[in-house]
């Protein structure tokens, strides 16, 4: 990395929380601020959830010190109410007197194109919600903007949960131990303990579990021969207590996804700018105790802390909203014939994944979880081959 060692190893930070809280508000103020342009009025995508939330708070009340206007995208969605979340996002948008600009989700369902455009040339990934993404785009582009922020990786920032109580212990901290243990057991009982990802977590820290990881049963033949046998990435991250984390916010997703998303904003002649991919934040938050940036018995606890008074009060206690699963399987019933019709024409992803599996998941009108997000990627690695197929032939007839 250019801005030179990540640090992973623990620096010298105030124990006290309201410290914390005041070095996490101030850093990630700076990487709001960082994302704005010098000029003109940037756009950002509002989901109403604590990561959008906050950005376009600090963005709105910087750009209005200058004269300027924050433009927020947001959308609406009709058909799967539970989803959406319009009334925190008009609630949020009235606090702090930025330009509303809708979008109707329900006119760009998840899977509602599967197009070769829907991929980047350098990843077979395919988002259901691409649609929805490139809507907003397009929307921000009309509207004159150069710039949109948006908050995608804000949920990355926080660890996972079950490594709160292992945490603590290690760094001593024997009160907030024991109020962990006292909420894990309010939640799950005396006798339902040993379902606690926390403990479990320590169980497998104090006694590694000797068995491996099994393949997918989806997997052909070919494919279990294929797989490599490889290591975390970056290798720094065996450095630090809790390597998935570091992997987590320094991993591939941040070495190339974040900049694959650039070009599909860039078709737009947008640059989407994350300020929580910011690099100081995410140092801050490596060395961050657990029990500061997630709490005890809440989600994102700093964020929450470091937004009293610059969010609205049910804004910033709500708890989580708007979970678009619901709206990703209305997508999905709702064009799985355009699904079938592809990957049946289509022998490219059966190299790699069993037919006899896809196809009694495709009879399905909602399978497993894991099992849509595997018809995804079937779908992503389709459309891949196809485009660089046709590049190819563009590339042979110049």
């Amino acid at each position: 990395m250019h801005r030179g060692p990540i640090g992973l190893r623990e620096i010298d930070y105030p124990p006290n929380p309201a410290e914390w809280v005041a070095a996490f508000k101030a850093q990630l103020e700076k990487a709001v601020i960082d994302c704005l342009p010098a000029a003109g009025n940037p756009a950002l995508m509002l989901s109403g959830g604590l990561d959008s939330g906050p950005a376009a708070a600090v963005a709105a009340h910087w750009l209005k010190a200058e004269g300027r206007n924050l433009e927020i995208i947001s959308w609406y969605i009709d058909a799967v109410p539970q989803a959406s979340e319009w009334k925190w996002i008009k609630h949020l948008n009235r606090h702090i007197g930025a330009k509303l600009h809708p979008v109707r989700a329900d006119d760009f369902l998840p899977f509602s194109d599967v197009g070769p455009e829907m991929i980047d040339a350098d990843s077979p990934a395919y988002n259901p919600f691409r649609p929805l993404a490139l809507a907003c785009y397009r929307r921000a582009a009309a509207l004159g903007s150069k710039v949109l922020i948006n908050a995608s990786s804000g949920d990355f920032l926080y660890p996972h949960p079950r490594f709160a109580l292992h945490d603590a212990l290690r760094r001593k901290q024997l009160i907030v131990s024991a109020r962990i243990l006292k909420a894990r057991t309010h939640r799950y009982g005396i006798l339902g303990l040993n379902r606690d990802p926390a403990l479990r977590y320590l169980g497998s820290r104090l006694f590694p579990p000797r068995r491996q990881a099994s393949l997918p049963g989806w997997l052909t033949n070919a494919a279990r021969e294929s797989i490599p046998v490889a290591g975390n990435w970056p290798p720094e991250a065996q450095e630090h207590p809790y390597p998935e984390y570091i992997t987590q916010l320094f991993g591939p997703r941040a070495a190339s996804a974040i900049a694959r998303e650039n070009r599909f904003s860039e078709r737009f002649g947008l640059q989407r700018r994350d300020p929580y991919t910011d690099f100081d934040l995410l140092k801050l938050m490596v060395n961050m105790p657990h029990s500061i940036s997630n709490g005890i018995g809440t989600t994102k606890w700093v964020m929450r802390e470091a937004m009293r008074g610059i969010l609205p009060e049910d804004f910033r206690t709500k708890p989580r909203t708007g979970i678009l699963s619901e709206f990703f399987w209305h997508g999905y019933q709702a064009n799985l014939p355009a699904i079938r019709e592809l990957l049946s024409a289509s022998d490219d992803w059966q190299k790699w994944v069993r037919k006899d599996y896809l196809d009694q998941v495709l009879g399905q009108n909602r399978p497993e979880t894991q099992d849509g997000l595997l018809v995804g990627k079937c779908i992503g690695y389709t459309l891949w081959r196809q485009k660089l197929r046709a590049q190819r032939g563009v590339n042979s007839v110049v």
